[in-house]
């Protein structure tokens, strides 16, 4: 079995051929190591953050070099291999949240939508400088353009396009 250190060598010398066959920045081509998964696990376990709690790419690769003793050539590697392993955990909490969601009798919010009325809605709307939680019930209607719009309750106009929102689970009330 290979160790992390032999993973990370593979991994540099793949996104190297790939830049000079491919140029750009060979992201697509790296490989995804799951050790580093498991490592931003145990990070957040042993210092106590949450799933939606902050973990810095910096601090999670000083962490890994300093458990692996990863020499300073194959530290930028490792900065890559940390980017992909937030976004490997992000994807796992959507997931996993899509499951619970699915299983407590909410439909998956999409902009194919055919229903039109009452809902309860349960989304994320990601504003210019901040993030909503949304968790009300709500009009599904189609908006001048031709797109489904959600309108809170007791508003006239305002409300979200379906397209603007992330995670967004309804279910039908009428």
């Amino acid at each position: 079995m290979k160790t992390i250190k032999e993973k990370l060598k593979e991994a540099e010398t793949i996104k190297e051929k790939a830049i000079k066959e491919n140029g750009g920045y060979g992201m697509k081509e790296t490989p995804h190591i799951p050790e580093i998964l498991e490592y931003l696990k145990q990070f957040r376990e042993e210092k106590s953050r949450g799933e939606e709690q902050t973990v810095y790419n910096e601090e999670l690769k000083e962490y890994i070099a300093e458990k692996e003793n990863i020499p300073e050539e194959l530290k930028r590697i490792l900065g890559t291999e940390v980017f992909f392993a937030q976004s490997d955990y992000r994807n796992e909490l959507k997931e996993r949240k899509r499951k619970e969601m699915i299983k407590n009798g909410y439909l998956e919010l999409t902009k194919d939508i055919e229903y039109r009325g009452k809902i309860e809605l349960v989304a994320k709307y990601a504003g210019s400088w901040a993030t909503n939680n949304i968790k009300e019930v709500c009009r599904l209607i189609t908006s001048g353009d031709g797109y489904p719009f959600i309108i809170a309750k007791g508003k006239r106009s305002r409300g979200w396009y379906v397209n603007n929102l992330e995670e967004a689970y309804y279910k039908q009330l009428s």
